[in-house]
């Protein structure tokens, strides 16, 4: 389990998961908070909803670890996806892939070095690598970490990395038709295997997932007129969910947590 997320303690109603000695073994319970002391759980059903289940009560000397999850089940390939268009709503220059093509590295309005590749989460980062690419660019060394697909590299974060704030990702799906004509947008792949959109408006960018889903990503924090036009707008245009980073939304849920981490003096 990730020591930079959800490190903070569980409340009622919330989906957690708890690592607890069951006999000679230890198991985990994944489920929603009923009670804290005594601690009862009930059991989850596919997809992170509430279990119409019997509720689970661990006795507190049982217990290793219970940590927060997100509300929903989300898939490691979810997290991968949105962080993907996200990269892609927002191109920058220089950007590169490392020679493992594992992260994915840019310059410009928000630079970072993402580990958008499908192993990024169980081999070391190449921090070597990095480290030039944003020297070359002028630009302290500067990682995103999503969570779960940073997980190998929080264990270099040594005490010489400035780490912050733990932040939300929300999303949600466009499901509605919208007054626009539907379509696709138009755009083009460079070398680097960043996908550009030609579309963007007032209040976010589109970017594609790699898995040919059409995404919106919203920059700023709208009225609720300026967001519904928005999400119309892209829904004229193929998308198929929207996300947002810091920014709470009508009708959008906790996706996924991240935090940067800095290396200072790496200029």
């Amino acid at each position: 389990m990730s020591s930079i997320f959800r490190s903070d303690a569980p409340s009622a109603g919330e989906r957690v998961v708890v690592r607890r000695r069951y006999g000679e073994v230890t198991s985990d319970v994944i489920g929603h908070v009923l009670s804290l002391d005594p601690l009862v759980v009930r059991p989850q059903e596919v997809g992170g909803y509430p279990s119409a289940l019997d509720a689970i009560e661990i006795p507190a000397e049982d217990i290793q670890i219970i940590k927060r999850l997100s509300p929903r089940m989300v898939r490691n390939s979810d997290i991968r996806a949105i962080e993907v268009a996200s990269a892609r709503a927002n191109p920058a220059h220089p950007q590169a892939w490392s020679a493992d093509s594992q992260w994915f590295m840019r310059a410009g309005a928000d630079p970072c070095a993402i580990p958008l590749g499908r192993s990024a989460a169980f081999a070391p980062p190449p921090l070597a690598e990095i480290t030039d690419f944003f020297r070359a660019a002028g630009l302290p060394v500067r990682l995103l970490l999503p969570e779960r697909l940073g997980r190998a590299a929080e264990k270099f974060l040594d005490t010489g990395w400035e780490l912050g704030p733990e932040e939300i990702l929300v999303a949600c799906k466009l499901d509605g038709q919208s007054s626009g004509q539907p379509g696709t947008s138009s755009g083009s792949r460079d070398s680097s295997g960043t996908h550009s959109t030609s579309g963007d408006s007032s209040g976010g960018r589109l970017g594609e997932d790699g898995a040919g889903k059409l995404w919106l990503e919203v920059s700023s924090h709208p009225t609720q007129s300026e967001l519904t036009a928005t999400l119309a707008w892209a829904q004229s245009r193929g998308a198929t969910g929207a996300f947002a980073r810091g920014l709470t939304l009508p009708g959008f849920s906790e996706h996924h947590r991240y935090r940067y981490a800095t290396m200072p003096n790496s200029r």
